[in-house]
């Protein structure tokens, strides 16, 4: 499996940004149900959430869709992954203090606090719901709870659990963050109408 770059941001691999006029977000909780004989329900899930969802483009012109054409032929269908920013979930809503934030203490797999230090800028105020990103890995995780940021030692509560484990010092992103994810679909349609315009949609799912 190869990365191919990014699909929505600044990358040499698409030479347009023609962005998406929609986004159909999901959350994919794969849980196993067993039920007793008394009717008791017995839940177990053996693996982390992963995001996923349906990314509606921009109608544009041919010549914006070229090179979308070329990324997702170079994508082969689910074969190779790329990074995507997702509009309404990437970006930030809070109160954003331009902070470097950082991994103020190591936490293992399987965590879902973490430990988190604002290295330089001011206080910011993450709301819960934002996603955030750890630079030793690619997996997304959500803040849970609402977290006022400060220098020093902050306390943010994550879903999934970590993945992998995050070292001291480990960079967080907070804002504008990158989904790394695949196309579930092999067929990728491009809507090609009289009016000299092309549409698309595709269907992804986060890669752990």
């Amino acid at each position: 499996m190869a990365n191919i770059g990014y699909l929505n941001g600044v990358s040499a691999t698409l030479a347009t940004d023609i962005g998406f006029t929609a986004v159909n977000f999901q959350q994919r909780n794969i849980t196993k149900i067993t039920q007793t004989q008394s009717g008791r329900s017995v839940r177990v899930s053996n693996a982390t959430t992963l995001w996923a969802g349906t990314l509606q483009f921009v109608p544009g012109t041919q010549a914006e869709y070229r090179p979308i054409q070329a990324f997702f032929a170079k994508a082969r269908g689910p074969l190779n992954d790329f990074y995507v920013q997702i509009p309404g979930v990437s970006n930030f809503i809070g109160t954003d203090g331009t902070s470097t934030m950082q991994v103020n203490a190591a936490a293992a797999a399987g965590a879902t606090s973490i430990t988190i230090n604002v290295v330089s800028g001011s206080t910011s105020i993450v709301k819960a719901g934002n996603v955030i990103q750890f630079a030793n890995h690619d997996k997304v995780y959500m803040v849970v709870t609402n977290v006022t940021a400060n220098p020093g030692n902050n306390t943010f509560t994550i879903e999934p659990p970590l993945v992998t484990a995050v070292p001291l010092t480990t960079a967080v992103t907070y804002k504008d963050v990158y989904f790394k994810v695949f196309a579930t679909n092999e067929l990728q349609e491009f809507q090609y109408t009289n009016n000299g315009l092309v549409a698309m949609r595709v269907d992804v799912q986060e890669t752990v």
